[in-house]
């Protein structure tokens, strides 16, 4: 089995950011420490959708060029445009 990963089209990057909106996050505070930085427990997401993804180190906008070159929204969107990368 043959695995693609992500690569930024601009950059080379292979982190992605999920943007997205109308998104509740839950997050516990364990409390503070005395440089008074909040330390975090468990954290929880709800709700929202997909504004789009982007490359984590330059921003670019990851777009399906089969759907007028508008950014992605779905994951299968995004899974086909990793599995597409390299091909011409």
């Amino acid at each position: 089995m043959s695995i693609k990963k992500f690569k930024c089209p601009k950059c080379g990057c292979r982190v992605i950011d999920e943007i997205m909106v109308n998104v509740t996050q839950t997050t516990t505070i364990e409390g503070v420490d005395e440089d008074g930085i909040l330390i975090f427990g468990k954290s929880d997401t709800d709700g929202g959708k997909i504004s789009n993804f982007q490359c984590h180190k330059c921003g670019k906008v990851i777009r399906n060029k089969d759907n007028d070159d508008k950014p992605i929204t779905l994951l299968k969107e995004l899974a086909g445009f990793i599995m597409g990368q390299g091909k011409k």
